[in-house]
């Protein structure tokens, strides 16, 4: 599949998710509020943007996946579901199975039951900040997506517990690292350091 018909379907997807496509994909001139600096992104999560990323970056970010050999697009794992699930639909057009790890069972149960979705969907409900929840894998990955708390400690926790189960020339990515409100731009910085 190719990278036009990925985001065709995604588009599909999206808009019987929502019945304004102006809620597709987050905008950059979206502001963001500065009193949610260092809040668990459970409680800020407002935005009712299906995909919570500027359709750039994310194509961008699909462009690199889809150099992978078909052999290195085996498994994705997600940490974070989301409010609506979109990159877990958009990780199902590229990997053949994706796992996400997400606390919120209610969320889970409700994204399965509405998108009718196969084996090659697994959802692990639990704290991906606690180590025993690493027991529950059982692949290596080729593509990890970091897309849980925003908070400085709890993405690198996420990072220290996860990076060991992705596979040599895998690639793992981190949602939200330009952004000054969260924790994650930071941890980058002392990650590259």
């Amino acid at each position: 599949m190719n990278i036009e018909e990925i985001f065709i379907n995604l588009n599909k997807w999206i808009d019987l998710n929502t019945n304004n496509p102006e809620y597709r994909y987050h905008k950059f001139n979206d502001k963001i509020s500065k009193d949610i600096v260092n809040k668990p992104i459970e409680k800020i999560q407002e935005n009712k943007h299906i995909i919570q990323q500027e359709e750039s970056e994310i194509r961008e970010l699909v462009e690199v996946l889809l150099t992978l050999p078909i052999r290195g697009r085996q498994n994705a794992l997600e940490i974070g579901l989301g409010k609506y699930g979109g990159t877990h639909m958009l990780w199902r057009q590229i990997f053949d199975n994706v796992t996400t790890i997400d606390f919120n069972g209610h969320r889970i149960k409700d994204f399965r039951k509405k998108n009718n979705l196969d084996y090659h969907s697994k959802f692990i409900c639990a704290d991906s900040n606690e180590w025993n929840t690493t027991k529950l894998l059982g692949n290596f990955y080729n593509f990890l997506f970091l897309d849980g708390d925003h908070i400085y400690d709890t993405i690198e926790k996420d990072y220290r517990n996860y990076k060991s189960f992705i596979l040599p020339g895998g690639i793992i990515a981190f949602h939200d690292i330009l952004s000054d409100y969260y924790g994650v731009k930071q941890f980058i910085q002392d990650l590259a350091d």
